[in-house]
């Protein structure tokens, strides 16, 4: 599987959303490296940290949009818990001894956060400049 890079494209300009995306693409390909070894302990010990990491990124968004009074906190929140709850789900499966599709799972998590990053964190840029967070 090809690695995943943050490119300029996915650069919001806010520094401690961008650093977090960086995070969240390094743990995905951590997580690729895992699935490319075979090693599918690795895989569920690296898969629970990215759904970890991604929760506390979440987390901080929704404190920063309930800080500012951010109008579609909600709205945000809502794809937020459905990302997670597919997460915990591919946990669950992984536990349980289920096969699952690696390919697709890199795929997934690959178009969702560039997704996310593209469509929805770009549709707050004005209202993070204009409560300038760093």
């Amino acid at each position: 599987m090809e690695k995943f890079i943050f490119s300029k494209d996915l650069k919001t300009d806010v520094s401690s959303i961008d650093f977090q995306h960086q995070i969240l693409i390094e743990k995905i390909n951590i997580l690729t490296e895992s699935v490319e070894i075979a090693d599918n302990e690795k895989v569920l010990i690296n898969l629970k940290d990215l759904v970890r990491f991604t929760k506390q990124h979440f987390m901080y968004e929704e404190m920063i949009f309930n800080n500012f009074n951010y109008k579609q906190t909600k709205a945000h929140h809502t794809r937020h818990i459905g990302l997670t709850n597919e997460l915990d789900d591919l946990i669950k499966t992984l536990e349980d001894g289920n096969p699952i599709n690696y390919n697709e799972i890199y795929s997934f998590l690959k178009n969702w956060l560039t997704n996310h990053i593209k469509i929805e964190d770009m549709s707050y840029l004005d209202f993070m400049r204009e409560n300038k967070v760093p």
